[in-house]
């Protein structure tokens, strides 16, 4: 894993996953597929990527830990979108 990304970094400050959750969790689908992203470390204290966890069980298979960062390391299979939902999404976020 040489490089780490954050489907959540451009929500705006105060937008929360709980609250939109299909718009969010369209976006993290959108993201997950446009960056081609198939193994992903999650932090123990990351509540937004174990909330794409909780919602999306059959997205993620958990592969192992890093223990000494306190993450799981978890293989991705999101299911792909059609652009027209991603435009949708983002057109969602104020």
């Amino acid at each position: 894993m040489s490089e780490m990304y954050d489907p959540f970094a451009h929500l705006p400050p105060g937008y929360r996953y709980e609250d939109h959750q299909d718009t969010v969790t369209t976006l993290v689908q959108c993201w997950l597929n446009e960056t081609d992203t198939r193994l992903i470390a999650i932090p123990k204290k990351d509540p937004n990527l174990a909330l794409a966890r909780q919602l999306n069980p059959g997205w993620f298979t958990p592969v192992g830990t890093m223990a000494e960062a306190g993450w799981t390391v978890e293989g991705v299979a999101a299911p792909s979108v059609p652009a027209a939902a991603c435009e949708a999404a983002r057109s969602a976020i104020p």
